[in-house]
This record gives structure tokens, C-alpha cells and sequence, in this order.
């Protein structure tokens, strides 16, 4: 496999002048090995394997019928939320500036019941197989929806707009919750937030995702020297054609 350098795009173009720029985390790098979190920061990517683009045929064909934001169209968005009903959408960039998360939604559902002021938000990611990282990740989506301020994309990544989500709503509480579905093998479901409270289980796993940022601190500054002081992957094949990223590490004095 070739690896591939790619220009790097932040969340949108106001992310230089972001407080927490170097310190904003990625959803996903929490289920992923650290080194290949890092590399995949810095624009290098792996060309997608067999099971890389059959994980994206599941997740196509787990989206069918579902729209993007753009596709979906803002006014008809808000307009069909404050009459009541039922919004899903797929592939939503969602970001934090005050907790420094960042990520896109494989699916999220959102119910506002016009009378009480209550949003319902239902946050889904679909994966082939289960990994307690998982629930990291969706709870770092949920943790963004808590921040009043958090920002929603709008257009194409690299010309990106962005919204300020709760200055489009008068919200008064909101009920958060998420679900992991496994490709042929169910639904993981958890209550993250009710009634703007966190539930034991939401608080519990926030503060975890919030000490596990700091395994990151350093990725944004740093150049590729970072990289000797990481361990290797777990079960790293050191092998070039099954990971493009041991070219890159393999000239490194590694920590074994």
C-alpha cells in the first residue's frame, strides 16, 4: 500500500484563533492507536483496504434515505423541528470549543416538543464489530451537544460555514442519548443526558474523556519526532504492505 500525504483542513477557518486549537480532539481518535491517530493528523492516510471499503458499504447502505445537513436544507431543518417533528440526518460535523472536541455524526436524530421547550437528541455510529472505545466516541459527541455554544458544518469540508446549533432554537432542556449498531449483530443503547443533567453513566465517562484529551496535548504542535516516544500499535505487523504507516515508522527508534 502507498501512503498518501494529504493537506490537512481544520473544522472550519476560524479554528486558528480557536483557545483550544491545539488541544481540540478528534471523536474518533479515541478508538484508534495513538501513532495512526497522530499520522492521520498530520495528512497521512492509508488507501482503503477490502475491509476498509466494505465497512464504507455498510455504512452507505445503513444511511439510505437519510441526508446530509446541505442536502436536507437549514431552513427546512429548523422549520420541521419547530413543528414538532421528527429530524435525521447523516454525516454531521459537530465541534466543542470549549471542551475541544470535533467530529461527524454517522447518524443523529433530533425530536423538539414545541409546548415544554424539550429537545431529544439520538446520536448513532455504526461499526462492523463492537469496541468499548466505541462508547468514547459517541459519548464525545454527546459531550459537544452539552456545550451551549457548539458549532454545526455547513458546506464543504475546506470551505466549511458553521452555525451556532442552539441560537437557531429556544431550547429549555435537553435529553441526550446514544446508540452503537453493529453491522448483523444489534444495538448497543445508553441514556448520556436527562434533563440537562448528565446520568452516572454520562458524568463517569465525560470526565474519563477529558483526562484521555491529554494523551493528545502535544499532536497539533509536534512533528513527527513525537513519534519515538509513542508506542507502536498494538499488534503491529512492522510489515509495509500490511500498514502503509511503518514506512514512516520503521525509520524511528520506537518504543517497543
Amino acid at each position: 500500500m502507498a501512503l498518501k500525504k494529504e493537506k490537512r483542513t481544520p473544522f472550519y477557518k476560524e479554528c486558528a484563533t480557536c483557545p483550544s486549537r491545539n488541544l481540540c480532539t478528534s471523536a474518533g481518535a479515541f478508538g484508534r492507536p495513538k501513532r495512526s491517530y497522530f499520522l492521520h493528523l498530520k495528512g497521512y492516510e492509508i488507501p482503503a483496504n477490502k475491509f476498509m471499503i466494505a465497512g464504507t458499504e455498510n455504512h452507505d447502505k445503513a444511511q439510505i434515505g437519510l441526508k446530509e445537513i446541505d442536502e436536507y436544507g437549514i431552513d427546512k431543518f429548523f422549520s420541521e423541528l419547530k413543528a414538532g417533528r421528527k429530524v435525521s440526518l447523516k454525516e454531521l460535523p459537530v465541534c466543542s470549543g470549549l471542551f475541544g472536541l470535533k467530529g461527524v455524526v454517522d447518524k443523529i436524530s433530533f425530536r423538539y416538543f414545541v409546548k415544554t421547550k424539550q429537545l431529544n437528541i439520538i446520536v448513532t455510529e455504526f461499526k462492523s464489530s463492537f469496541n468499548k472505545k466505541h462508547i468514547f466516541q459517541l459519548a464525545s459527541y454527546g459531550l459537544i451537544f452539552t456545550d451551549k455554544n457548539m458549532l454545526v458544518g455547513i458546506g464543504e469540508k475546506g470551505n466549511r460555514k458553521v452555525m451556532r446549533f442552539f441560537d437557531k432554537l429556544e431550547v429549555n432542556s435537553v435529553y441526550i442519548s446514544f446508540k452503537l449498531t453493529i453491522f448483523n449483530g444489534g444495538d448497543y443503547e445508553q441514556d448520556f443526558m436527562v434533563g440537562n443533567v448528565l446520568t452516572k453513566f454520562g458524568s463517569d465517562i465525560a470526565n474519563r474523556i477529558l483526562r484521555k484529551k491529554a494523551d493528545f496535548k502535544d499532536f497539533h504542535r509536534s512533528g513527527l519526532y513525537l513519534l519515538e516516544r509513542m508506542k507502536e500499535c498494538p499488534g503491529c505487523s512492522k510489515n509495509e504492505d500490511k500498514c502503509a504507516y511503518w514506512k514512516i515508522c520503521k525509520k524511528l527508534r520506537y518504543k517497543s
